[in-house]
């Protein structure tokens, strides 16, 4: 999956080659012909002049921040924990805002919050992104993040991007509801 940071910048590096006055797109619609291009390329020494700063800036003001305001709100860091369940441990949650269905598989984030730290490693909540097959009813964790902060806030001090193994929702089992909330939505 790509980050956040790589599509802001790939987004950024083309709205600025778009714009920039040497764009082939630019010089046509100011009238200039393609081949005209050539000629005054030919013309033109090999070294080309560099932009000004101010036009730099005109740019990164101008298209620069509104598109990372754009992208920011497309990719809403806050999650929206809904409560799922509870046990003597911990309480189970899932971002019901980012549930996303693709070929018969549903992807979503569940957060575990521990009522006291884990044994061992301070660890006080748990992300985790699944991966449920559908029609088949089987689950399994493709990532997980831990935290030393209750509600994963702050940065995840360990994480593993290996999938686990398929699991089967049997009847009974605490992943049936959610599995079946979760393919039916």
């Amino acid at each position: 999956m790509w980050s956040f940071g790589y599509i802001v910048g790939r987004l950024y590096s083309v709205v600025l080659s778009v714009f920039s006055p040497t764009h082939r797109s630019n010089n046509v619609m100011e009238g200039r012909k393609e081949s005209d291009d050539r000629v005054a390329d030919k013309k033109k020494s090999k070294v080309s002049e560099p932009k000004k700063p101010t036009q730099i800036k005109f740019l990164y003001l101008v298209v620069g921040i509104p598109l990372i305001v754009i992208v920011y709100s497309l990719f809403d860091s806050d999650s929206k924990w809904q409560y799922y369940a509870t046990d003597d441990e911990s309480r189970f949650y899932v971002d019901i805002n980012k549930v996303r269905k693709h070929g018969g598989h549903v992807y979503f984030w569940g957060l575990v919050d521990y009522k006291k730290p884990e044994d061992g490693t301070g660890v006080l909540s748990q992300k985790m992104f699944y991966e449920v097959n559908c029609k088949l009813f089987k689950w399994r964790v493709l990532v997980q993040k831990y935290y030393r902060t209750q509600m994963g806030e702050g940065t995840s001090h360990n994480s593993y991007e290996e999938s686990t193994n398929w699991f089967y929702a049997a009847p009974g089992d605490e992943m049936e509801p959610l599995i079946s909330s979760v393919c039916n939505r």
